[in-house]
């Protein structure tokens, strides 16, 4: 099975590589107002680089603006219109770096995306060059150059018959006047037969019977170029899909239109076949999707339970030796977890669906709030933890604090891990600030065991570790690092690592943060928990553990907890009852989740559409989070759930209903 997809994938991939005309695939970039205003290089093939001169290297991933930045604001509204409408869209284009020109079709493979595949037509410019040309200078060349003009003349005819694209000449009725030697092997027609036939004949019944027949005269010498795709049939009934392209030829007063024939049947070939290989590779990602989805879920579930009856079991009376066992419990299961988001991060960033999120928080707070986790874990193996931050750091910054949080997480959990003597150090400091952006550099230093220059080349690679006997003795998934330096990534900046075998390494990240001119830290917000105090809460969970663990942890508040174990049960509750925040489990018997937060917003029942519904489940990916707002749910809280982060998304809810303004988040 492998073996056939990977030759699928070799065909379609040589296919691609192999075709004449290029190609390239292209995502449109938006404002925050929805305005098209640049559009980013996904994909190109060979006959592109061969055309424009710009190497793969240097065009995918990077925008038009970073390549061309003097490019038109024309030719991205007209890409936003076919992404916009799906409807393909020809063009024309001259480009001054090559002094080429290029035929070319645009349209739409994907929501969000357009493709564009073009041709060199530079020889055809060229004869309609030397066409004008010589319309222009005829009566200097026949007055004073009669032997030159007849040497122009056999020249252009010698060019005209060589040119490998099919060119007719017609009038204005479509009557054919001129054709080359291309023209007559592609049509399969005699001089005789070709010479005064009209141009319509050669259309499809299907092409003539629409507006072509209607539009590309009339167009063509209103706007003195037309192009179009359409459908030739040759003199033995063969079908071509072709590119017609015609130009408005005036010989003083008399007028013509030249067109040049792109035979298209090979394109198509390679469209479809790219069609294919995308559905193929769609289906693939969705089948990725679907397992990991359940595989978290189905981790998550019992990773809940444990953790909760753990939380539960600290406030019970227990031997110095069960607080220990338990201890390991709650640390096996945090490992386990670690595990399964790192998973899930990845498969994130691999298929571009990571969201880094800007909001204003505490820089200082945030480093302040890490270090006591690492220090103390740092003590506990007879490490000393060094710290150097700097004083002149913004402390209000725009950013992602929890992804920023993680990175920093990673290189200190990796650094207190690897070491076993000496210390880790953490310095953080401003190298430098332009205008309103802070450039900042994490610097953390241990003395591990190190790595070598070819253990550095694949540290920062997925699933890597720098031998085999690292993940036999530390564990791990080889994740975290690959992680950390594609976040740093996405965010604008980077990580390094210099290091020496046996001699420990120094890890650098450097992050670009706006300065936030916002004093409010949004991560620590000053709850009062006493809001939940009588608090009518609905929690609909199926799982008999999670719901005794999740019931206890709420009750602490002084809420009041009625309990549903179906999406069923929990509509009839609200029907019969009130209440101030709904919480359901999206996988449950009789009646989902997502149904039943459907069916409650649809009751006829004064207040329903103000209740704060929540959904608690063990789906974390980002389309889970659009299903429950599609559903009408308010915000999403993930499994595991610690008491602490639960009580605070309630006080927080009850908090914005009360100021009346619960909104999705």
């Amino acid at each position: 099975m492998d073996n056939k997809a990977d030759n699928t994938e070799t065909k379609y991939r040589l296919l691609f590589e192999n075709m004449t005309s290029a190609f390239a695939l292209h995502e449109m970039i938006y404002d925050e107002s929805g305005k098209p205003i640049d559009y980013r290089f996904l994909e190109i093939n060979s006959a592109f680089e061969e055309m424009t001169g710009l190497p793969k290297e240097k065009v995918v991933g990077k925008t038009v603006l970073q390549i061309i930045p003097n490019t038109e604001p024309y030719w991205i509204e007209l890409y936003a219109k076919v992404v916009y409408t799906g409807f393909p869209t020809p063009f024309q284009n001259y480009a001054r770096e090559q002094d080429r020109y290029y035929d070319g079709w645009a349209y739409r493979p994907q929501e969000g995306q357009f493709a564009v595949i073009f041709t060199d037509i530079s020889e055809f410019k060229i004869i309609e060059k030397e066409l004008t040309e010589y319309r222009d200078n005829l009566e200097i060349l026949a007055a004073e150059r009669a032997a030159k003009l007849v040497e122009s003349e056999q020249r252009f005819h010698l060019l005209f018959d060589h040119t490998t694209e099919p060119i007719l000449i017609v009038d204005t009725e479509g009557t054919i006047l001129e054709f080359n030697n291309a023209a007559k092997v592609f049509l399969d027609y005699s001089d005789e037969q070709l010479k005064n036939l009209n141009f319509y004949k050669l259309l499809t019944k299907e092409a003539s019977g629409g507006n072509q027949k209607e539009t590309l005269f009339p167009v063509t010498l209103s706007n003195g170029s037309f192009s179009t795709e359409t459908e030739l049939i040759s003199r033995n009934g063969s079908v071509f899909p072709v590119m017609l392209t015609a130009s408005r030829i005036q010989m003083d007063s008399d007028t013509y239109i030249a067109m040049i024939i792109s035979n298209r049947s090979e394109q198509k070939k390679m469209e479809q076949s790219l069609v294919e290989a995308k559905e193929q590779a769609e289906r693939a990602s969705q089948a990725k999707s679907f397992f990991l989805a359940n595989i978290s879920h189905e981790i998550r579930t019992p990773i809940n339970a444990i953790l909760g009856m753990v939380y539960l079991m600290q406030d019970t009376q227990l031997t110095e030796q069960q607080r220990e066992y338990m201890k390991n419990i709650s640390s096996a299961a945090r490992t386990l977890f670690g595990t399964i988001n790192g998973i899930l991060d990845f498969s994130k960033i691999e298929s571009g669906k990571m969201q880094i999120e800007t909001q204003s928080f505490n820089l200082k707070n945030l480093i302040r709030d890490i270090l006591p986790v690492f220090s103390l874990a740092a003590d506990e193996k007879g490490l000393e933890f060094r710290t150097n931050i700097e004083e002149d750091i913004p402390e209000f910054v725009i950013g992602d604090a929890f992804r920023i949080s993680q990175i920093l997480s990673n290189l200190l959990s990796n650094a207190v891990k690897f070491t076993e003597k000496g210390f880790i150090g953490i310095s953080v400091s401003r190298l430098v600030q332009l205008h309103d952006i802070a450039h900042l550099e994490f610097v953390i230093k241990d003395f591990g065991i190190g790595l070598t220059k070819e253990e550095i080349d694949v540290v920062f690679k997925p699933f890597e570790q720098a031998d085999e006997s690292v993940t036999r003795k530390y564990g791990g998934t080889g994740l975290g690092l690959a992680i950390s330096h594609e976040l740093a990534v996405l965010m604008g900046g980077k990580i390094t690592v210099s290091s020496k075998k046996g001699e420990g390494s120094t890890f650098i990240l450097k992050l670009p943060l706006h300065i936030s001119k916002n004093s409010d830290d949004s991560l620590t917000p000053n709850m009062d928990m006493s809001i939940l105090e009588k608090a009518r809460i609905l929690l609909a969970e199926d799982h008999d553990i999670t719901r005794k663990v999740l019931v206890e942890i709420i009750k602490t508040t002084g809420a009041d907890v009625t309990v549903a174990r179906n999406g069923r049960e929990a509509v009839e509750l609200v029907r019969k009852y009130d209440f101030d925040i709904i919480l359901l489990d999206i996988q449950m018997p009789v009646m989902d989740g997502l149904t039943a937060a459907k069916e409650i917003r649809k009751l006829n029942k004064p207040g329903v559409k103000e209740i704060i519904i929540l959904a608690i489940t063990a789906h974390a990916m980002i389309e889970d989070i659009r299903k429950s707002w599609a559903a009408g749910m308010n915000g999403h809280i993930t499994k595991p759930i610690r008491a602490e982060a639960l009580n605070r998304q309630l006080c927080a809810w009850i908090s914005s209903r009360k100021k009346g303004k619960p909104e999705n988040g």
